[in-house]
């Protein structure tokens, strides 16, 4: 089975609860992982049979998405933060919550084949949205780290 993992920044949450474990499952030869980040030029790989979206609020990345999805391939949504409420009276803020990445965040919720959340505030507003949500929990996730 071949995952790929599209995130354009590697942060500490991305790198251990997302990567290390797949990348475990690669090394016993159970699946075969590749990191990717999206940009103009990125196309459809034909050889992958699952596609991570992490933390993307890009149209670049939803216009990749729906390629996949379109192309019968399942496309998991990761988001380990609640953009929806992130104060915006700073820069981050207002960054995450712009509307139109609001709308690109909303349409991956919806459209994606399964969303993984990792707070009961996200799982409850994922589902408004979605009904094949997962939530990981700080035990699963603890292991997963170890």
């Amino acid at each position: 089975m071949n995952v790929i993992i599209y995130s354009n920044l590697i942060i500490p949450s991305v790198a251990i609860g997302l990567m290390k474990p797949l990348l475990h499952l690669q090394k016993q030869g159970l699946i075969d992982v590749k990191i990717s980040k999206v940009t103009s030029k990125t196309k459809v790989n034909e050889s992958a049979d699952i596609v991570m979206f992490c933390r993307s609020q890009c149209a670049i990345d939803l216009s990749l998405a729906r390629k996949y999805l379109k192309s019968g391939r399942k496309v998991i949504y990761d988001i380990d933060d609640n953009f929806f409420s992130i104060p915006d009276d700073n820069p981050i803020g207002k960054y995450h919550r712009h509307p139109g990445r609001i709308y690109i965040l909303e349409k991956f919720l919806s459209e994606s084949s399964l969303v993984c959340v990792y707070s009961d505030i996200m799982y409850k507003k994922a589902l408004k949205y979605n009904r094949n949500v997962v939530l990981r929990s700080e035990e699963h996730t603890s292991e997963l780290q170890s």
